[in-house]
C-alpha cells in the first residue's frame, strides 16, 4: 500500500476520500446521532473503525483498478475491537459496537437463531484474508490512541441505560422483566447499526455531491419557535371552525384539554376519545404544544393503519401547516401509494425521515423498528427526540403487541420521545403480560365517559341468524335497508364477499349507478375517485350504496344514515359506527347499524378476525340475556370493558 489507506472513490471524477477522513467524519456524524441517547462515546468508536477493512492493497486495488476481487471490510473492524477490548470491559459494550460495524452493511444478523445457532460468533470465525495487512495498516496510519478510554467511558453509558430499564421492569420480575429488558438492548443494537448505515451514507453522498454535511445536519435541527408558527396556524384554523352544535362544541373541549396536556412532561399518554371527534387535529395541537414545551423535540410523527385514511388526514395537516404547497423539508407523507412530482427528492427524505412533521403507515414504522433491512433500520435514530401519534392504535394485531409496547417503552425512557396513543376502543395496553408503562397522569383527556355518552349518536342492533346471510340474501337485505333510509354502507371482512356483494346488488337493482364497491386492491386514486363520487351523492341527499373492506372503518370523513357491518370484534364494530350519523346531523341515536354474520364465511386467513368474531358472538350471547348489565347499549362503555 502506497500512502495513507483510501476509503473512497468518486467514479465520475476519479477524486479520492482517504479512509482517515471518511472514518472521522462518520465518527463525527454518528456522535452527533447517538449523543441524543447519551452514547457519544458509542456513536465515536463505531463510526471510526466501522471501515477498518478497507486498510489493504486488495480493497485498494478493487476501488481504483475495478479489479473484482472484494473485501469483507466490515468483519475486520468489528473482530479487531472484540479480541482486543472483549476482556478489558463489560461484554454488553463490545457486543453492541462490532454488532453495529459488522451489519452495516449486510443488516442485522441474530445473535441466536432459531435452531440455537450462534451467527453473531460465527461471523468472527470467518476467514479474513487481509485482516492482519489491515490493522497493521490502520493503527499504522490512523490508529485512535485514546480508544481503551473511549471504551472505558463507554460501559459507564451502558450502565446508565441499563439502570434505567432495570429499575422500570424491576416489578414486574421473572421471565416478563428479563424478556423486556433483554428486548430493549436489541432495540438498542439496532438503533446503533442503523445510525451508522445513515451515518455512512450521508459523508458519502456529502464527498460525491460536495456537500458540508455537518452545516446541513445542523440546519435540521428544529427550534421551538419553529413550532410555535405551526400551532399558531392549527389556533388560527380550529377559531374558524363552527362551535354551535353539541357534537362541535365536545370537540372544542377535547381539542383544548389536549392543548393544556401539551405543557406536561415527555412521557407515553393516551387520547381516549369516541370516533368522530376530531383526534386528527386534538393530537396535533397536542404535540405542537408539547414540542414548543420542550426543546429536544424535532421531529412529529403521525401514523396511522391504513394509507386512506394516512392520504386524507395528510391533505387535510399539510393544508391547515403549509398551505397547498409544502416542502419535504417541513412535511412528508410516507407510504407506498405516494406518487411523488420529484422522484429522487422524494426518495432522499422517505429513507432517512429527517422531515420536521411526517405523516406515515403503520407498516413502516413497524419496518423501521422491527425489520431486518438495513433501509429500514436506517430510519430508527430519527424517531428519538420526537413526539409519535399513533392513531386507530387499536388495528395492531394482538400478535405483535407484547414487541410493540416494549419498543414504545425504549422510545420513551431511551430515546427520550413522547408517545400518544390514540383510539376510540381502549385497548388494554398496560393490563397484558408485557405492558405499556404509561405515564402517571396518562390520559389526555379525562371526561372520556361523559363525551362518549353525549356523542352516542347510534343504535346498534344485532341481526345476525342462526343459519347466517349467503350474498344473495344479504344484497336483498342491504336494499330493504336502503328503501327505509336512503343509503347504507356494507362493511365486510374479505375483498372476495366485497366484490361478489357488488356483483349480487347489481343484480337485483334497476339501477346500479349509486352502487359503489371499494377495497385494498384497487389503487389508490381509484379509491379516491369512489370516496369522492361517493361523498358527493351524500351530500346531494341521493341514494348511495357503499360496499367495503375494513378499510373505511377507521378515521374515513363519510357519513350514513345506515351502516351494515359483518360480524366482527366490538372494536371494528364501533369503529364503523364512527362512520354513522358522524357529525350528529340526523339526530341523537338516529344512525342505525346493524350487526349480520355471513354463512359459511371461512377466515382461515385472518386469524384476528376469526378470534374476534368469536368473542364477539359470546358477547352477543350475554348482551341478549343482560342487556341491563350493558346499559341496553352494545357500544356502552360497559360492552367494551366486558
Amino acid at each position: 500500500m502506497n500512502g495513507k489507506p483510501v476509503g473512497r472513490r468518486d467514479s465520475d471524477t476519479g477524486r479520492m476520500q482517504s479512509l482517515e477522513e471518511h472514518s472521522l467524519a462518520v465518527a463525527e456524524i454518528m456522535q452527533k446521532f447517538t449523543s441524543q441517547i447519551q452514547l457519544n462515546n458509542f456513536g465515536y468508536v463505531i463510526g471510526y473503525y466501522h471501515d477498518m477493512g478497507k486498510a489493504c492493497d486488495a480493497f485498494e486495488h478493487h476501488l481504483i483498478q475495478g479489479s473484482k476481487e472484494t473485501v469483507d471490510h466490515a468483519t475486520v473492524g468489528a473482530k479487531y475491537l472484540y479480541e482486543e477490548y472483549l476482556n478489558s470491559t463489560d461484554p454488553i459494550v463490545i457486543q453492541l459496537i462490532t454488532l453495529a460495524i459488522m451489519c452495516h452493511h449486510t443488516g442485522l444478523i441474530d445473535f441466536v437463531d432459531v435452531n440455537g445457532e450462534f451467527p453473531y460468533l460465527k461471523r468472527f470465525q470467518k476467514s479474513l484474508p487481509t485482516y492482519q495487512e489491515a490493522v497493521k495498516n490502520f493503527n499504522e496510519h490512523m490508529k485512535l490512541k485514546n480508544t481503551k478510554n473511549i471504551i472505558n467511558q463507554c460501559k459507564q453509558e451502558i450502565i446508565n441505560i441499563l439502570k434505567n430499564m432495570f429499575f422500570r421492569y424491576e416489578k414486574y420480575g421473572g421471565v416478563s422483566g428479563s424478556q423486556m429488558q433483554m428486548f430493549e438492548i436489541s432495540l438498542l443494537g439496532r438503533l446503533l447499526s442503523g445510525a451508522l448505515h445513515d451515518a455512512d451514507c450521508l459523508d458519502a453522498a456529502g464527498f460525491s455531491e460536495g456537500i458540508d454535511v455537518k452545516l446541513q445536519l445542523r440546519l435540521e435541527q428544529t427550534a421551538p419557535l419553529y413550532w410555535q408558527s405551526l400551532y399558531e396556524k392549527v389556533i388560527q384554523h380550529i377559531n374558524q371552525l363552527s362551535d354551535e352544535s353539541e357534537v362541535n362544541q365536545i370537540r372544542a373541549k377535547i381539542s383544548e384539554a389536549c392543548d393544556q396536556a401539551g405543557m406536561r412532561v415527555q412521557g407515553i399518554y393516551e387520547l381516549y376519545a369516541p370516533t368522530g371527534c376530531g383526534k386528527t387535529i386534538a393530537s396535533l395541537r397536542f404535540a405542537l404544544k408539547h414540542a414548543m414545551t420542550h426543546e429536544n423535540i424535532q421531529h412529529i410523527f403521525y401514523v396511522v393503519p391504513f394509507n386512506t385514511i394516512l392520504n386524507q388526514n395528510a391533505k387535510t395537516i399539510q393544508e391547515i401547516l403549509f398551505g397547498e404547497a409544502a416542502s419535504p423539508e417541513d412535511f412528508l407523507n410516507h407510504n407506498s401509494s405516494v406518487i411523488a412530482e420529484d422522484e429522487d427528492k422524494y426518495r432522499k427524505y422517505t429513507q432517512r425521515w429527517n422531515s420536521r412533521i411526517i405523516m406515515t403507515s403503520i407498516v413502516q414504522f413497524l419496518n423501521a423498528l422491527f425489520n431486518g433491512q438495513k433501509k429500514d433500520a436506517r430510519r430508527m435514530h430519527q424517531l428519538c427526540n420526537s413526539i409519535i401519534i399513533l392513531d386507530e392504535v387499536q388495528s395492531i394485531s394482538p400478535k405483535l403487541l407484547h414487541m410493540f409496547n416494549t419498543a414504545m417503552n425504549f422510545l420513551h425512557n431511551v430515546c427520550h420521545s413522547t408517545i400518544v396513543i390514540c383510539t376510540a376502543t381502549q385497548p388494554q395496553l398496560h393490563e397484558i403480560t408485557k405492558p405499556l408503562l404509561r405515564s402517571q397522569d396518562y390520559s389526555l383527556v379525562h371526561n372520556f365517559e361523559e363525551y362518549y355518552k353525549k356523542l352516542n349518536r347510534v343504535e346498534i342492533k344485532n341481526d345476525c341468524k342462526e343459519s347466517g346471510y349467503d350474498l344473495y340474501e344479504l344484497a336483498h337485505y342491504t336494499i330493504n335497508k336502503v328503501n327505509e333510509s336512503g343509503s347504507a354502507l356494507i362493511v365486510v371482512n374479505k375483498k372476495d364477499q366485497a366484490k361478489e356483494l357488488f356483483q349480487k346488488l347489481n343484480e337485483q337493482s334497476d339501477k346500479s349507478n349509486y352502487i359503489y364497491h371499494l377495497s385494498s386492491s384497487m389503487c389508490l386514486l381509484h379509491r379516491w375517485e369512489v370516496l369522492n363520487e361517493v361523498l358527493a351523492k351524500l351530500q346531494r341527499h341521493e341514494k348511495v350504496i357503499l360496499i367495503s373492506t375494513n378499510l373505511i372503518e377507521a378515521g374515513v370523513d363519510i357519513s350514513f344514515p345506515v351502516v351494515i357491518r359483518a360480524l366482527a370484534g366490538l372494536d371494528s364494530i364501533i369503529q364503523c359506527a364512527g362512520r354513522c350519523n358522524r357529525s350528529g346531523e340526523m339526530g341523537k341515536n338516529q344512525g342505525k347499524v346493524f350487526i349480520v354474520n355471513i354463512k359459511n364465511e371461512n377466515l382461515d386467513q385472518l386469524e384476528d378476525v376469526k378470534r374476534k368474531q368469536r368473542a364477539m358472538n359470546m358477547f352477543l350471547d350475554d348482551y341478549q340475556r343482560h342487556p341491563k348489565v350493558f346499559e341496553n347499549d352494545i357500544s356502552s362503555l360497559a360492552s367494551l370493558n366486558k
